[in-house]
């Protein structure tokens, strides 16, 4: 799955059903600028999405099997020390 920011700053998920990928993508000169749920390392190239903010997101709020998957990613992505508190790392892609 992928999150984007929409231009209110709000997160949306797309491919939402691939727990096996996460990242952000930007869209072309859109730059990393935190928003709601999201935010940015200064360099850019990696970020920190809430999953408070991604639970809450509106196509996977009240589907239980997407909540599940969902866990099950953040439980592969703790073990791999990819949480910080209540944040998942995910890596920034850019369209170009």
């Amino acid at each position: 799955m992928y999150v984007r920011l929409t231009r209110a700053g709000e997160l949306d998920v797309a491919d939402a059903a691939d727990f096996k990928r996460f990242s952000v993508h930007l869209g072309p000169g859109q730059p990393p600028v935190d928003g709601r749920g999201v935010s940015f390392e200064p360099d850019g190239r990696t970020a920190w999405v809430d999953e408070a903010a991604l639970r809450a997101w509106p196509g996977g709020r009240d589907d239980p099997a997407w909540q599940a998957g969902l866990s099950g990613m953040i439980d592969f992505a703790r073990g791999h020390g990819w949480i910080d508190g209540t944040r998942i790392r995910a890596h920034v892609e850019t369209a170009s």
